[in-house]
Parts: C-alpha cells; sequence; structure tokens
C-alpha cells in the first residue's frame, strides 16, 4: 500500500492514503500536510522549515501565500 500508478512508481501522499489507482486522492480526500498539487507529488518545503513565517505560509493552493 501507499503506492500507485502503472508500475507502482507513484508515492501516495494523500491524507489516510486515500489514493485511487492513478495516485490522485479519492473522493476529494486532501493531500497530507507537507504535500500540495496535482496527485499531490509536491512538498512543500516550507511546512518542515526549522522557523515558520505564517505571511508566507497559508497551505491554500489557490493562492501565491
Amino acid at each position: 500500500t501507499g503506492w500507485a500508478g502503472g508500475k507502482c512508481e507513484i508515492s501516495c501522499h494523500c491524507k489516510k492514503q486515500a489514493c485511487d489507482r492513478s495516485g490522485h486522492c479519492n473522493n476529494g480526500v486532501p493531500c497530507s500536510q507537507g504535500w500540495f498539487a496535482l496527485a499531490c507529488q509536491y512538498s512543500d518545503l516550507g511546512a518542515v522549515a526549522l522557523q515558520l513565517d505564517l505571511a508566507l505560509k497559508d497551505n491554500d493552493d489557490s493562492t501565491c501565500s
């Protein structure tokens, strides 16, 4: 579990490992914290930064901050 794609090449980063066979999150399940974009394949480095600046990170894929 935790892998998807034709050759199991996509790591599932959806909450509760709720990925379909193509790696997309099932039924509107969001990405796990620290992951974003199509099939949750991009890591948000701001989520693991040692110093957080909340003005620069809102965890909303639809905004630029």
